[in-house]
């Protein structure tokens, strides 16, 4: 994917702030606070830019580049935004702000790059919690390895972790003795009928060994 964040990089950003500042009340100034902000965003400055796109929305919702300054700011969001392993606020954050953009510009042109983004975001906080849960599965907290599993599965149903959150999930109930549910859950990501393509990791299968009710581990 390509980089966001390629806007105006003219060297005049102090200009369009002088401007707004000495003519709040002018016609032009919601396109001032724009061009200033994609000034910002040029620079990679993600910060003051999401300010500038903030104050557009905010102060001129019927500006005629609001639906582009709603855009512009999921990019700064998704730009501060970090890798699975670390903390994910940033990556929620643009994600909500796509969401926004998406139900509130339905004829905007760039709205693919924001779904692809959406998606790719999605995907990242799925991993986030499957890392989690196998964090907590290696310290032998089982219980709440589960509830990490449960998270991805009920909030990222379409992410192509999710036949990976099964398998740890049915692992993780049966070392607990939960095996009819276990079964249940093995089950579903044996089938996965629902999951994307890119979803085809195997199930391992392990050796068959007597457990106390019967069934096989």
């Amino acid at each position: 994917m390509k980089r966001v964040g390629e806007g105006i990089d003219d060297g005049h950003g102090g200009m369009f702030g002088e401007f707004i500042d000495r003519y709040p009340g002018s016609i032009l100034v919601d396109q001032a606070i724009f061009t200033l902000g994609k000034s910002y965003q040029a620079q990679k400055d993600w910060v003051l830019a999401a300010a500038e796109f903030e104050r557009l929305v905010r102060d001129f919702p019927e500006s005629r580049s609001a639906c582009d300054a709603e855009k512009a700011l999921g990019e700064c969001y998704w730009e501060q935004s970090r890798k699975p392993q670390y903390d994910q606020r940033e990556t929620e954050q643009a994600l909500i702000q796509f969401n926004r953009y998406l139900n509130r510009c339905p004829d905007h042109p760039d709205r693919a790059e924001a779904e692809e983004i959406v998606r790719e975001g999605r995907d990242r906080l799925a991993e986030k919690c499957l890392r989690t849960a196998r964090l907590y599965a290696k310290m032998k907290k089982r219980q709440s390895a589960v509830i990490y599993c449960d998270l991805l599965l009920a909030d990222y149903g379409d992410s192509r972790w999710v036949c990976e959150a099964r398998e740890l999930r049915a692992r993780l109930l049966i070392d607990l003795g939960r095996y009819a549910e276990a079964r249940r859950t093995a089950t579903r990501a044996l089938k996965r009928p629902e999951l994307p393509p890119i979803c085809s990791c195997p199930i391992k299968k392990r050796s068959k060994r007597p457990v106390g009710n019967g069934e096989a581990r």
